[in-house]
């Protein structure tokens, strides 16, 4: 699983991120900063930022249609399954991104469309938000831009991220 944290877009070309599937996701902080707290005895200890972003994303369900399923919170990253449940959100016309424009490419106007960036995008700017006041650093930014995301197409792919996720504080080799 290594490959996963290579910080590339790996995503589908042609798949539709509104679809009703499970998603597998990393986020990492900007500059790899460990921010959300330390791992002692091979266990996660949340800072007050770690707290910011476990309560967001276990609310995240109360604001749009999805469930979440396993996640950790990292001191640099979090890792996350989540369902996306019900595709008829309204399009997004920007979260992280410039307004639309009159002429945009075709995948520009599908991406703004899709659920789960939306989602994603939720969580990263309301976490931010947040940190940022308590740290008083308002305005930076503190998750890399991007994220990578996995399509989960099995049950047996789903177990096996479980156990990846579930792990992740035993595998720790960070500073």
């Amino acid at each position: 699983m290594n490959r996963l944290h290579r910080g590339k877009t790996l995503r589908l070309e042609q798949w539709d991120y509104s679809a009703q599937r499970g998603y597998f996701i990393t986020t990492c902080v900007k500059g790899r900063h460990q921010l959300f707290g330390q791992i002692k005895n091979k266990e996660m200890y949340l800072s007050s930022a770690g707290k910011i972003v476990r309560d967001i994303w276990v609310n995240l369900p109360n604001q749009v249609d999805c469930r979440i399923d396993t996640f950790v919170i990292m001191p640099d990253h979090f890792h996350g399954i989540i369902f996306i449940t019900n595709h008829t959100s309204p399009p997004v016309e920007a979260i992280h991104e410039l307004p639309l424009q009159r002429i945009i490419p075709r995948y520009q106007v599908l991406r703004r469309q899709m659920t789960l960036p939306m989602v994603i995008g939720r969580f990263k700017m309301q976490t931010a938000k947040l940190i940022n006041q308590i740290v008083d650093r308002s305005g930076q930014a503190l998750w890399q831009s991007n994220y990578y995301e996995h399509v989960i197409r099995s049950e047996q792919d789903l177990q096996r991220i479980r156990l990846y996720i579930e792990n992740n504080p035993l595998n720790w080799k960070g500073n």
